[in-house]
């Protein structure tokens, strides 16, 4: 239920309403806004100042986790040495959207 919850980006609370204001985690440019209370049971999605502080380690943990699948992707794929930087950093770098509003959604349903 709450990976079910985390991926459809609901609250931890009533697991109805949205958390974020769009449903496209995509925009590279623009950053996505949180709605600051749930629309269906009011819940306050920030707690407290720095409440997503622990979000940032989840973040890092899916940075990892992504890097080394692009590792592994650069491993299998006969690509020279001076291009692995490209391939570390561009997952990072494409999924920093996807990154941001899911670690957020994660730390709020462990907290």
């Amino acid at each position: 239920m709450m990976l079910l919850d985390i991926l459809k980006e609901k609250c931890p609370n009533c697991h109805q309403g949205q958390v974020f204001d769009e449903r496209n985690s995509w925009s590279l440019i623009k950053m996505p806004k949180m709605n600051r209370n749930c629309l269906h049971c009011d819940h306050r999605f920030e707690k407290e100042p720095g409440f997503f502080f622990g979000a940032m380690f989840v973040s890092y943990g899916l940075c990892i986790i992504e890097s080394a699948l692009a590792f592994l992707l650069y491993l299998i794929l006969p690509v020279s040495e001076e291009y692995l930087i490209y391939f570390l950093l561009l997952p990072i770098l494409l999924f920093w959207p996807f990154n941001f509003r899911k670690s957020r959604l994660v730390w709020m349903h462990l907290v």
